[in-house]
């Protein structure tokens, strides 16, 4: 699994800014310019970031799950909002607790980003709505195994990194499920996800753990 994110799923702005960030070092120089003053200031906080992307990302799934059981009509759209809502719904309280171990403050929303996505899916239903919400599962699931992966490879907090290792395989799962819906529902760009990135990653986590 070692560099597995850096080299398959560069596909969120977050994902990438912060694998860009940590190609350098972290160690701070006396004539560190603004750009390499904020890498390092990632990198030294990154297991924070990554609470906080990953708080409020489960945030926006349950909202959005939730939201997508009252618009869709689609069984295989129910089947992934309860399965993401229970998903991330059990990770938020795993996190809560992991917030009070590290010392930090709970996000109080899901972020900006999530609250603007939650409004516009809600003025859409039918096939309008499954469509434009399965297209973000996709797009959110993998900037979350970006996320992940890089929390698993660099991140410094312990108790960060194990939260990540126990959680990325059922983001795996949640995953494979998701693709398999979009393409059903013929969610915009589902058609040329790389599926088989997904697989070896299931692989690789199932026979870390024999």
């Amino acid at each position: 699994m070692k560099n597995f994110c850096k080299k398959t799923l560069q596909l969120s702005a977050l994902g990438v800014a912060l694998t860009t960030c940590f190609a350098t070092s972290v160690h701070a120089q006396p004539d560190m310019g603004p750009t390499e003053k904020l890498k390092t200031e990632i990198g030294n906080n990154f297991d924070r970031l990554f609470m906080i992307h990953a708080a409020m990302g489960n945030m926006a799934e349950v909202k959005l799950g939730n939201l997508a059981l009252k618009k869709s009509k689609n069984p295989a759209v129910h089947m992934v909002a309860k399965t993401t809502i229970k998903g991330h719904g059990d990770a938020q309280k795993a996190l809560a607790m992991h917030f009070r171990t590290m010392n930090i403050p709970m996000p109080a929303d899901a972020g900006p980003a999530n609250v603007a996505l939650y409004e516009k899916l809600s003025r859409l239903s039918g096939p309008a709505f499954d469509k434009l919400y399965m297209a973000q599962q996709v797009g959110a699931h993998e900037a979350t195994i970006t996320l992940f992966e890089h929390e698993i490879e660099n991140g410094k907090n312990q108790t960060a990194k194990m939260h990540a290792m126990n959680t990325l395989p059922h983001i795996l799962m949640h995953t494979s499920m998701i693709y398999d819906t979009a393409v059903r529902v013929k969610a915009p760009g589902a058609n040329i996800r790389p599926r088989q990135v997904i697989e070896a990653a299931m692989d690789a986590h199932a026979a870390m753990k024999h």
